[in-house]
């Protein structure tokens, strides 16, 4: 734990200095959103590491891409594609299918462990790529080189911040032309109380609403093209599917 929470740091000293991602700028996080993303990130890296949520989710995985991912995103060029938070690998089993070459990211290293044996005796088509990182920054993946990036069921637990540092990325590594799905939480437009913590909050949300995520997108130059608010585990409107392109 001791040597994650040092890569969380030695993260937020890169964002102060605009080391992370040298394009686009943007604004930088203040202060408090500094203290509120390394929070988010250590929490996110400990909950999930031995999580047996991935084993209780794949049941449902088929009946999720069937009725509320693939009619979103059945459009898309998967030549070159991102699994981001990937976490047991139920995403990336379908996107193989669908790639050329999958990258299969997440913060945790037990996560992407699973994800090698998971994958150990497939043999292509699809050249799997696999990648431990930091929770906000993609440095293994070079720019322009993505079509398509997708995120399902892990988005909604990050802080506003760790998003809007990922979608800074995204603008970085999106080809002209390539598309984005990342499903994300809402519950901060109706939520009572913003400083709420997110384990706190109804299935784990974040503060983060459609709204901000279509901002962020705006703000690296990328264009929001959908979003479907979406009720989660019985709570209205709780959850964002988030589509959106790089112009070009």
């Amino acid at each position: 734990m001791i040597s994650s929470m040092r890569k969380v740091k030695d993260l937020l000293r890169n964002l102060v200095a605009g080391e992370s991602s040298p394009e686009p700028a943007g604004r930088e996080p203040s202060a408090e959103e500094l203290d509120r993303m390394q929070a988010n990130l250590a929490e996110n890296l400990g909950a999930w590491r031995e999580s047996q949520y991935y084993g209780q989710a794949e049941p449902y995985m088929k009946a999720q891409w069937e009725s509320h991912v693939w009619p979103l995103i059945k459009d898309s060029d998967f030549s070159v594609t991102l699994d981001l938070a990937a976490g047991a690998g139920r995403n990336s089993d379908l996107l193989k299918d669908l790639s050329r070459e999958l990258w299969i990211v997440d913060i945790n290293q037990t996560n992407i462990a699973r994800c090698r044996e998971r994958f150990g005796s497939y043999a292509g088509p699809c050249r799997l790529r696999y990648a431990v990182n930091d929770g906000t920054s993609l440095p293994m993946i070079a720019s322009g080189s993505l079509t398509m990036i997708y995120s399902f069921d892990a988005m909604v637990h990050f802080d506003p911040q760790v998003i809007r540092q990922y979608i800074r990325e995204f603008a970085r590594i999106m080809r002209p032309g390539a598309t984005g799905f990342c499903h994300h939480s809402n519950y901060g437009s109706f939520a009572p109380d913003p400083a709420s913590h997110w384990q706190s909050n109804p299935h784990w949300r974040s503060h983060m609403t459609a709204a901000l995520f279509a901002e962020f997108c705006r703000e690296f130059g990328l264009e929001p093209t959908r979003q479907v608010i979406h009720s989660w585990g019985g709570t209205e409107d709780l959850d964002c599917f988030s589509c959106f392109r790089r112009p070009g």
